[in-house]
C-alpha cells in the first residue's frame, strides 16, 4: 500500500492539477499533460515548483498548474 502523503520517500506537501501541458525543456524539468495531478514536494521558489508525475520528478512554472483542494474526510 502506498502512503497518500509520501512517494519515493519524500513528503507531499499537496497536489496540484495540471491547467496546461508542460514539456519539459531539460533534464531537471518535470513534463505532464493539461488534467494530470502533481505531487508537490517542494517550492523551489515562486515561480517554480518541485514534483512528481507519471513516475517521474522535476522542476516546472507554479503558473502551469492550480492547487487541488484539500477534501474532507467527515
Amino acid at each position: 500500500m502506498v502512503d497518500a502523503y509520501h512517494c519515493v520517500g519524500r513528503p507531499i506537501l499537496y497536489q496540484m492539477k495540471a491547467i496546461h501541458t508542460y514539456t519539459a525543456k531539460g533534464p531537471e524539468d518535470l513534463p505532464f499533460k493539461q488534467g494530470d495531478i502533481i505531487d508537490i514536494f517542494s517550492e523551489v521558489n515562486e515561480e517554480w515548483l518541485e514534483g512528481h508525475c507519471g513516475g517521474s520528478i522535476g522542476i516546472f512554472p507554479r503558473c502551469f498548474a492550480t492547487k487541488v483542494n484539500e477534501r474532507s474526510t467527515s
